[in-house]
């Protein structure tokens, strides 16, 4: 079991997101105390529990009476906060499966691992995730939940999935959207290989189901910048056709292809207020993520 939760949890990860938070732009909606706004307050604020302070939290929320008596940080958490629920969409399709000799690992596990640390985030802010994994079915592998054992749970459920071939992931995206319980965030790790208009048009429908939409592109290194020089033949991983080229004379027009497609899904994300991620399976996850966490709150 440490293995497993190792394999997606990884330690140095976790030690460089603590403090840190997944931070929604819009108001959640939600039944548990927690760490944002709930839209559905009142004016008056009543006082509800206390919560350990974490850092990046507003001193002026702690309670210095508490302090006085225990000598450890408290904020009064509020009735109008709510817990966010983040909902984890993994993209478990064929092509998820590729892994060039450059990348640490193919770009399901990658996806996982990303998901995995953010969910250790959520957890640390008092919020609840879900795991759902997408292929040829739409497969819920964990209701949202919380906590040490939570998290144990997910790992297990994130060693079960399974690749699955032909699948138009953008379709499948839509019918898992439509199966969360509830609304909050919504997390959609995939290599985002489909048609540009069908996704950006599921990623619409998905935004305008959630508060929030955080949609991170997962991919090879040797997919973006295609570092083949020779006739090779490629075998797909969705419908196991094989293509034989010249390296050579495809490579520029590939390469800009791949970047079309990439910035399409950056504007249109921007312009439906998603948030777009990119990030390569030889990235070092204890680097990016913090990064991109950090970028996000100060925005």
């Amino acid at each position: 079991m440490d293995e497993v939760w190792k394999k997606y949890f990884e330690p140095r990860t976790l030690e460089r997101l603590r403090g840190l938070r997944l931070a929604a732009r819009r108001a959640a909606e939600g039944a548990w105390s927690g760490a944002h706004r709930n839209p559905r307050s009142g004016r008056a604020i009543e006082f509800s529990e206390y919560r350990p302070y974490t850092t990046g939290d507003d001193l002026r929320q702690v309670d210095w009476k508490v302090y006085a008596r225990t000598n450890k940080f408290y904020l009064r958490r509020r009735e109008d906060e709510t817990t966010l629920d983040c909902h984890f969409l993994v993209d478990a399709s064929g092509s998820m499966g590729f892994a060039s000799e450059a990348a640490a690992s193919n770009k399901l596990v990658c996806a996982l691992r990303i998901a995995a640390s953010l969910a250790f985030v959520a957890a640390e802010n008092h919020d609840r995730a879900s795991l759902t994994s997408v292929g040829a079915a739409v497969t819920p592998r964990l209701p949202a939940g919380s906590g040490p054992g939570h998290l144990l749970a997910m790992a297990t459920a994130m060693d079960a999935i399974e690749l699955e071939p032909n699948v138009r992931i953008a379709s499948q995206l839509a019918a898992a959207a439509q199966s969360l319980p509830s609304r909050g965030l919504v997390v959609i790790l995939s290599d985002l290989f489909d048609d540009a208009e069908s996704l950006l048009k599921t990623i619409r429908g998905i935004r305008q189901l959630a508060a929030e939409v955080l949609a991170i592109q997962v991919t090879d290194p040797a997919e973006a910048e295609f570092p083949f020089s020779e006739t090779t033949e490629f075998v797909g991983l969705e419908d196991q056709l094989a293509l034989t080229a010249d390296s050579r004379g495809i490579a520029a027009a590939y390469r800009e292809e791949f970047a079309r497609h990439r910035g399409e899904l950056a504007a249109g994300c921007h312009a439906a207020e998603v948030t777009f991620w990119s990030l390569s399976t030889s990235d070092p996850l204890h680097v990016r993520l913090p990064q991109l966490l950090q970028s996000a709150a100060a925005r």
